[in-house]
């Protein structure tokens, strides 16, 4: 049996009509389209936030800086900090970069660690539900 061949879907829309093509033997230079006029991005004000920047570096490099970093105590980001307003100053440019944490006079995280509450999660929960709940199904008296 022989296959009946479909049409294309394409035969079926509308096709826009052809522009003219300019002739070879026309001497007149083609016109030429203006460039968009680039519009300035709008500068971000320091209330705006920390903007990311990210760094690919080799790995003994990547383990050197986090040997640093714990040398002086301090996390990676403020070495990059430190680096970048180096960078700065030595282009003769205002050190203006802030880290994330950075904070007036200090080296480290400005935030402090965070307290447990309770002190051991893991104790808390076995005195308030597994000790009673096993208590209750063996039949034993908590000590």
């Amino acid at each position: 049996m022989a296959r009946r061949t479909r049409p294309s879907l394409t035969s079926l829309s509308p096709r826009p009509a052809a522009e003219p093509r300019p002739d070879a033997a026309d001497p007149r230079p083609l016109p030429l389209s203006t460039p968009p006029s680039p519009t300035p991005e709008p500068a971000r004000s320091a209330a705006q936030g920390p903007r990311l920047l990210q760094v690919w570096v080799n790995a003994p490099g990547f383990a050197e800086l986090h040997r640093l970093a714990a040398e002086r105590g301090v996390p990676v980001e403020a070495l990059g900090v430190e680096a970048l307003n180096d960078l700065l100053i030595k282009n003769k440019r205002p050190p203006v970069v802030e880290g994330r944490t950075a904070r007036p006079g200090a080296a480290g995280p400005a935030a402090a660690p965070l307290p447990l509450w309770p002190g051991l999660p893991a104790t808390w929960w076995y005195e308030t539900f597994t000790a009673p709940m096993l208590a209750a199904w063996t039949g034993r008296k908590r000590e």
